[in-house]
């Protein structure tokens, strides 16, 4: 019987590091991948990561067991469409867009019955662009199943996260999306207005020989095209129109605060601020989170291995 197939679409940074992850495993399965980019699958490859490359997106996925889509958000619904006529039953797809609803929706609407989709989104701490097996180590993994998504599927995808040396979280996509604006979405925003707002005005060209190491953090946007960066807003505009109000509520207290020209006052809200900062940095070092109620996902009782090879690669697939 051939070797149940994992099929990794998209490999830039993430995708890349599940393959030497998926490698080091040194389980019985066949790794193939896909990139529109040549160069990208050729380097991936070339690294290990890869038994094979497949430049055409619905035979690389044809016949695979697990489908893991690494992928921008603007690149999901299409490929999606594209590889929907060829999947058959029991295929379970995985992805690591940073929002969720919109990819339920679109996996909802375009695959085919018997096809488990369970969403997925890697909290990462990235400190180098090169591809790592440990890319995922001790990162959050945020796990939003469809609910077409079978009982099998979703401990499949869990226990493959848990062996990537993540930490796997059960979150209702609508939440995940609202919850990740705070801290994903909002910050792109932030930089992009102070730039805006610096650069934009007139004394920039004096004030940008004064600009350090402070203003080109704050300034810093994501690793991300500007086009991925609309499709980012296009598809999660309430929530970041609330967390902007909310920023906005903020910005203004701050200036109250400081026109108040109350010395312990102002002093008093640096020291809240800078509490509640470290608090959460030994708590992100630490692992130590409260997370409250969450999704429950269905007892884990094998192995993820044990459900590809046995319970999901056994079905009858299409040819």
């Amino acid at each position: 019987m051939a070797k149940p197939r994992i099929t990794i679409v998209g490999l830039g940074l993430v995708g890349t590091s599940f393959g030497l992850a998926l490698r080091r495993m040194k389980g019985e399965f066949e790794l193939v991948g896909h990139d529109r980019d040549p160069g990208a699958a050729n380097l991936a490859k070339q690294r290990g990561a890869l038994d094979r490359t497949e430049w055409n997106l619905p035979r690389a996925c044809e016949g695979a067991s697990l489908i893991i889509l690494a992928l921008p958000l603007g690149e999901m619904r299409k490929s999606l469409q594209a590889i929907a006529p060829d999947l058959a039953p029991g295929t379970v797809i995985t992805d690591t867009a940073n929002l969720k609803t919109p990819v339920l929706g679109w996996a909802d609407e375009l695959l085919p019955a018997g096809v488990s989709f369970v969403g997925g989104d890697p909290i990462l701490h990235v400190t180098s662009q090169s591809a790592s097996p440990d890319l995922f180590r001790d990162a959050v993994y945020c796990l939003a199943s469809s609910p077409k998504a079978s009982d099998e599927a979703i401990r499949l995808v869990a226990n493959l996260v848990t062996e990537l040396g993540a930490k796997p979280l059960f979150i209702d996509a609508a939440e995940h999306d609202g919850l990740l604006t705070a801290v994903a979405h909002l910050p792109t925003i932030m930089a992009a207005a102070l730039s805006s707002a610096t650069a934009d005005s007139p004394p920039w060209r004096e004030v940008r020989r004064l600009a350090g190491d402070i203003y080109e953090g704050a300034t810093r946007l994501p690793d991300e095209s500007a086009a991925s960066l609309r499709d980012l807003c296009l598809n999660n505009e309430a929530n970041i129109a609330r967390w902007i109000d909310t920023y906005v509520a903020a910005l203004l207290a701050w200036k109250e605060t400081i026109t108040s020209a109350d010395a312990e006052r102002i002093e008093q809200a640096f020291v809240q601020v800078i509490a509640a900062r470290q608090k959460w940095v030994s708590d992100r070092a630490e692992g130590r989170w409260d997370m409250g109620d969450s999704v429950q996902v269905p007892a884990v009782d094998r192995s993820w291995r044990t459900l590809l090879l046995g319970g999901l690669a056994g079905r009858d697939r299409k040819r």
